[in-house]
């Protein structure tokens, strides 16, 4: 992800008619970038249940006046997996009105006595090899921006890079094409499975005098 700001990918959701429900909603399918997601202070954990969540990862954007993008309703189409509707968490809407406090909930508010690591397993990456001049077929879809930031994933320095444009594919030549060749998830992301209850018995409180108004409220859901 090499947009600073938030892009919904799932513009377009069978539920929702393949529109969005509201101009600010984040729901479904969302990316951003480490640096964004460090800037808004990660995912609240003060929600427990289903709504609103990912409604206050939108409006902390709006601290930062980060945009909130997202592509076309016929390319971002996705399909809800069908399940049995919750009902909204109690309080949730109150909780969410305090969500200028964000500083003091998510990132910031966790710690090692706040969950329990049940797993942690990580794939080695395979050992540089050199091959000279070979190259490797990109996705057409990937960007200049997002070649390199995986290349600096997998340790290989941006100046072996030699980018060329071709009508078919962005094609990659370096002198590490055995690394590309081997892109599976597993080797680029530790799996880690945590027990999350230690902090549902430790209640987050935002910062006082944050409330926002319930014009503020109706204003962001497109209401009024």
């Amino acid at each position: 992800m090499c947009d600073r700001h938030l892009r919904q990918l799932s513009s377009g959701i069978d539920e929702f008619r393949f529109h969005p429900p509201f101009p600010n909603n984040a729901g479904g399918v969302s990316a951003l970038n480490k640096e964004t997601l460090f800037k808004l202070n990660g995912f609240p954990n003060r929600y427990w249940g289903w709504g609103n969540e990912d409604d206050e990862l939108s409006a902390r954007r709006l601290i930062h006046e980060l945009h909130l993008s997202r592509p076309p309703s016929h390319i971002g189409r996705y399909q809800a997996i069908r399940h049995i509707k919750s009902n909204r968490g109690k309080g949730h809407y109150a909780s969410f009105l305090q969500f200028r406090g964000f500083q003091n909930d998510g990132l910031s508010s966790l710690n090692k006595s706040s969950y329990v690591v049940l797993s942690n397993s990580s794939h080695q990456l395979p050992t540089l090899t050199p091959s000279q001049n070979k190259k490797v077929g990109i996705p057409t879809s990937w960007s200049i921006c997002a070649v390199r930031a995986f290349a600096e994933n997998l340790g290989i320095p941006a100046d072996s890079l030699q980018l060329e444009k071709t009508r078919s594919s962005l094609v990659l030549s370096h002198g590490y094409s055995d690394i590309f060749e081997q892109t599976a998830r597993s080797m680029l992301y530790k799996h880690i499975l945590i027990d999350p209850s230690p902090i549902y018995n430790v209640p987050v409180r935002p910062t006082q005098d944050t409330r926002e108004s319930w014009f503020w409220f109706l204003h962001f859901y497109g209401w009024i």
